[in-house]
């Protein structure tokens, strides 16, 4: 019996799979006992998944050959309670789970398992990671199965908008790559004899219905406006000096995607523990119609009679959000001039300390920061 467990591993290191069940399913049934069975199941399991001599690693999961892990399945089940209190028949049972079709919460259940009775392995560890991060993800696909992109006609739409009531853009900030769910371009609007400061409009957030409990509030874009002697040139944005203003423009436009939520007036975001950028002490947004601009420049029309929300962001600092919090966007507003609103400036007076740079401190909760709207 040893000799042939001293076999079995070494063929198992080998990745010699076919030969591990040919050894094992050469003893009888009823004198395999648990041990055995467990490693007929794990050669079984293995063969389906990677295939003698690792045939099929680097291959798409859809290549796994689902009957052989099947069979795999049964024979873990046959010894289900003598495995009970087994860390490696969890194991075993996790991992084949995990490759079958359209088990991975069930995979998740076995992994939670094996780390319970194996608190220190890291493979187990690893798999309920990986069981985790991959429940969210396909979360997230269904979630956004219904992401009507904007389509040719209405991305044409939406920038004609911006060219009329905005102003026209020299060129086009293009995401380089892939972004997660939305493709958002930025438009570039440089300072003209109406408006003395860059306006930078987000196009692609509205491609997404948010989350919003009125048709009409549930798509919107985004405009910041920067100084005229602020750096928009794509050199810059290593610096986070400069950069942090677009930074917020792109993780605030897929911020209701991820969190299946709505942005819209008066909305409030905490975007960073301390500040945007160490130039800054601002460290959180609001979102405002955009008033230095015509009235009509607020909401775009598609096509299809569904409209778009254009929404200033407005950096604060955390006393500002915390007021607003307690008393309202109004009663905030009542304390800006127009003037600290219309353009960003990195070390405005605070509206409620009356100091330059008011700290923000890292009192602030993980739920409180960016991950909240108010």
């Amino acid at each position: 019996m040893d000799d042939l467990l001293e076999k079995l591993e070494q063929w198992n290191e080998a990745d010699e799979y076919t030969r591990c069940i040919e050894a094992i399913e050469a003893v009888p049934a009823q004198e395999r006992g648990y041990q055995l069975t467990l490693l007929l199941g794990r050669a079984y399991s293995n063969l389906a998944v990677l295939g003698d001599s690792q045939e099929r690693r680097g291959e798409d999961d859809e290549d796994v050959d689902q009957g052989t892990l099947a069979h795999a399945l049964e024979i873990f089940e046959s010894i289900r309670e003598e495995g009970e209190n087994d860390p490696y028949w969890y194991s075993r049972v996790a991992y084949a789970v995990y490759m079958a079709e359209d088990r991975e919460a069930e995979a998740l259940e076995y992994a939670k398992k094996w780390l319970a009775l194996d608190p220190e392995n890291e493979n187990a560890r690893q798999l309920v990671d990986d069981c985790v991060d991959y429940l969210r993800q396909e979360d997230r696909r269904e979630l956004f199965a219904h992401l009507d992109l904007y389509g040719q006609g209405n991305m044409d739409t939406v920038e004609a908008h911006i060219e009329a009531h905005f102003g026209k853009f020299d060129w086009i900030m293009h995401e380089t790559k892939p972004g997660e769910y939305v493709h958002l371009d930025i438009c570039v609007i440089p300072p003209g004899e109406e408006h003395s400061y860059y306006t930078l409009v987000t196009v692609g957030m509205g491609a997404y219905a948010m989350n919003a409990p009125q048709k009409e509030e549930a798509r919107a874009e985004l405009l910041i406006n920067l100084p005229r002697d602020w750096r928009v040139d794509e050199g810059a944005w290593e610096d986070e000096h400069w950069f942090w203003p677009v930074g917020i423009l792109k993780a605030l436009a897929r911020y209701p995607m991820t969190h299946n939520t709505c942005l819209g007036w008066g909305h409030t975001v905490y975007g960073s523990e301390e500040s945007y950028a160490d130039n800054t002490k601002l460290c959180g947004v609001m979102l405002l119609s955009p008033g230095a601009f015509d009235d009509r420049a607020s909401v775009c029309t598609l096509l299809n009679g569904e409209t778009v929300n254009f929404y200033q962001v407005v950096p604060l600092y955390r006393e500002e959000i915390e007021f607003k919090r307690k008393y309202g966007a109004d009663r905030l507003l009542e304390k800006f001039p127009d003037r600290l609103l219309e353009v960003i400036d990195p070390v405005r007076p605070n509206v409620i300390t009356g100091a330059e740079s008011a700290a923000c401190d890292d009192t602030l909760t993980d739920k409180d920061k960016f991950h909240r709207c108010l």
